[in-house]
């Protein structure tokens, strides 16, 4: 089987990000056969990528090298991409489950903590207040959905009405970075600004917040909050933070932000203490 074939078919079943990753894989392995592709060749792939390095959009589309080096997380974010094609065409039963993924015993790079972004709820709120000034009226909705459900902004960029749950104060992703789907609280907060750009028109179907170019908005609401600039995917990292603040566990955050692994979700750990702290007066009285 042609992995362009087995690709095209993951493609179906991704989320934005995702699938320019996957765009990439089938770039690079061209028609090669599943049988063909070894380790050997990812770590070719992922050492002509880091050659490249970031790129940038230039006016009509084009995009071009910036010139900026690419993290060692989004580097491995495109093992995983390739790794997750074989391990949804064997769960699919489109390639034999003793298939081997290439990925196996490729070592990924070495990545960072990662930043933490843990504001004050003053701090938050300003950002909202401050997002009320900009033009495009779903721009408060949209970061307080993704302030308080967690969800990648790929998965907003597709999310239709239908996958939003007004009264139980919830939405639904169809698809994941993960591949899998899975559902998220909001806030009432969220709730009623949703229900405030809802229009009367919009079926089912229609796009809650579509594709819409906001980085000039978002770099902007930001300024005016008085809040140090950080890309809109903090948003994600802003639900973590709060959530264990707030005394969340480790499995409610996991399901909450669609983590695979504890892993991920262990980083906002130190900043729930309070069942720790509890513990240990309960051991030693």
């Amino acid at each position: 089987m042609k992995f362009s074939s087995l690709a095209q078919f993951a493609l179906g079943h991704a989320d934005t990000r995702l699938k320019a990753r996957i765009r990439y894989w089938i770039e690079f392995m061209g028609e090669k056969d599943i049988s063909e592709i070894t380790s050997e060749d990812v770590d070719a792939g992922i050492e002509l990528m880091a050659r490249r390095g970031k790129l940038r959009q230039l006016p009509g589309g084009i995009w071009a090298k910036s010139g900026e080096p690419l993290a060692a997380g989004t580097l491995n974010r495109h093992i995983s991409a390739l790794g997750h094609i074989y391990k949804l065409g064997k769960s699919q039963r489109i390639i034999p489950k003793s298939t081997i993924s290439p990925t196996k015993g490729v070592e990924k790079a070495r990545e960072g903590p990662g930043r933490i972004i843990n504001l004050s709820r003053d701090q938050i709120d300003h950002i909202i207040d401050a997002s009320r000034l900009m033009r495009w009226r779903k721009f408060t909705a949209m970061i307080c959905v993704a302030m308080t459900s967690g969800a990648r902004l790929g998965n907003l960029q597709t999310m239709t009405w239908r996958d939003v749950d007004l009264e139980r104060g919830s939405v639904h992703f169809p698809t994941s970075k993960n591949g899998k789907p899975y559902s998220a609280a909001i806030s009432s907060q969220a709730v009623i600004e949703l229900k405030n750009i809802k229009r009367d028109l919009d079926t089912s179907d229609t796009l809650v917040f579509g594709n819409r170019s906001f980085r000039k908005s978002w770099a902007r609401t930001l300024k005016l909050a008085g809040v140090e600039y950080f890309a809109f995917h903090g948003c994600r990292h802003i639900c973590a933070s709060m959530l264990a603040a707030s005394g969340m566990q480790l499995a409610g955050l996991m399901a909450q932000l669609n983590h695979s692994s504890p892993k991920m979700a262990m980083r906002y750990s130190h900043l729930n203490v309070d069942h720790l702290r509890e513990g240990v007066a309960r051991a030693w009285g």
